[in-house]
């Protein structure tokens, strides 16, 4: 599977071996990271792929030592350099107060720190919109008063997304504020988005330059560092021709994905005669905590026997969920930025159908993989990709380790980038 990467972050000046530079007063390549997201082991908000980051970061000849300001309740991932990370879980979502504490103790970090990095989106605090607001504004009010380098991996901005699709209504007053934050947030950090379309609509509808730098597989990279450390297989064992296939469906779910038609048109692909095996896998979106009833309604009216949900995935067991699995079944109704589920789900070719989403295509090219897009009205496509998957999976089986030994390599380069290329200097 080739990997066409979005454009990269600008380069080092001079030779291989010239140092980036790494703030005021620094000329060494080898940085310090002040990091803040959400964190091990919370798989949502972003906090799969925060400990994806870190966790590499933290095995990187580049950086020396990173301060992870993370939730209270987090750990230090297995498979991170625990020698090379050091925590402080000091802010819990939707508490202003700790993220004002939170803030006064990165400030404070500053003469330690050469680079200040957030794994954040527009909603990543809480869902206090006073909270949210608060936390757009920290990266701002650090680059102002440490004047070090700040970058923002921004999963998604207001504009880049359906809102009203994502389960948001916000009034035309919310949108101007948002906007002024977030125009606030690209004027005084390096900001970086996961795709060209979303950079596209920033620079229209916001104004200023984000770069489009997307991190392959970063969500698996916990569960593939202990992987490979205890020799465990990379690829999926084989299974008989005549077994079921295996459909996931694999996510944070709300009203913005379709779950209860996704197992519906599941059902009439069983009724007619596929054998399939269902994993529901995730847990309801911490934004709509009401969805986990929804959730539970859809368990109880599932077939036990072909139909079992997990609930929420320890991102260490990520990678051998994925391996279990023959089709990724992806029923967005909008997307809020890239699908981290099809992030997994490449690393080990992994074969997708999903709803026809135009950021999904989009990202689906980036990572170099080529799903089955489907109408979600038409039972006898998915039908169809079943079949498909039924096919191709003894192929899959024989998916060499060095493939994703290189996968794994080009993953660590990009977040090695994200980390040490130099950062404009702030306003």
């Amino acid at each position: 599977m080739g990997l066409p990467l979005a454009p990269p972050l600008p380069p080092p000046t001079g030779d291989a071996k010239t140092k980036v530079p790494s703030g005021p007063g620094s000329s060494s390549e080898h940085r310090r990271i002040t990091f803040f997201g959400t964190f091990y082991p919370t798989p949502h908000r972003a906090g799969n792929s925060s400990t994806g980051i870190v966790t590499v970061l933290s095995r990187s000849p580049k950086v020396d030592q990173i301060t992870a300001f993370v939730p209270r309740g987090s750990a230090v991932p297995p498979a991170a350099v625990a020698a090379r990370l050091t925590l402080r879980p000091t802010w819990a979502h939707d508490d202003l107060g700790s993220l004002v504490r939170t803030l006064l103790r990165m400030l404070r970090a500053g003469p330690r720190t050469d680079l200040y990095l957030f794994n954040i989106y527009v909603t990543s605090f809480g869902r206090n919109p006073i909270v949210n607001a608060f936390g757009l504004m920290m990266p701002v009010a650090l680059a102002r008063w440490t004047r070090k380098p700040v970058r923002v991996y921004m999963h998604n901005f207001l504009e880049t997304q359906d809102v009203e699709q994502l389960g948001y209504r916000p009034s035309p007053w919310v949108r101007r504020v948002v906007r002024w934050l977030e125009r606030r947030l690209i004027g005084h950090a390096s900001v970086v988005v996961a795709l060209a379309s979303q950079g596209a609509v920033v620079e229209r509808e916001v104004g200023g330059h984000v770069e489009p730098f997307i991190l392959p597989y970063i969500e698996t990279m916990p569960s593939i560092y202990a992987r490979l450390s205890s020799g465990a297989a990379l690829a999926p064992a084989p299974v008989e021709s005549t077994a079921p296939v295996r459909v996931l469906l694999f996510g944070v779910w709300g009203p913005q994905k379709d779950l209860g038609g996704a197992l519906d048109l599941l059902k009439q692909v069983q009724a007619a005669g596929e054998r399939i095996q269902v994993t529901v896998a995730g847990g309801a979106n911490p934004s709509f905590p009401e969805y986990a009833a929804e959730i539970s309604k859809f368990e109880a009216a599932a077939p036990k026997a072909s139909f079992r949900f997990l609930g929420w995935v320890s991102e260490d067991d990520v990678l051998a969920l994925t391996l279990e699995q023959d089709l990724l079944f992806l029923p967005y109704r909008a997307t809020g930025g890239y699908s981290g589920a099809m992030n997994c789900g490449a690393l080990t070719d992994l074969p997708v159908v999903a709803y026809d989403l135009p950021q999904l295509r989009e990202f689906a090219q980036e990572l170099g993989v080529s799903p089955t897009f489907i109408d979600p009205a038409r039972s006898e496509q998915l039908a169809a990709a079943v079949q498909k998957a039924a096919e191709s999976r003894a192929a899959r089986t024989r998916l060499a380790r060095g493939t994703i030994e290189a996968r794994l390599e080009t993953t660590g380069e990009r977040v090695d980038r994200l980390a040490t290329a130099p950062v404009s200097s702030t306003t």
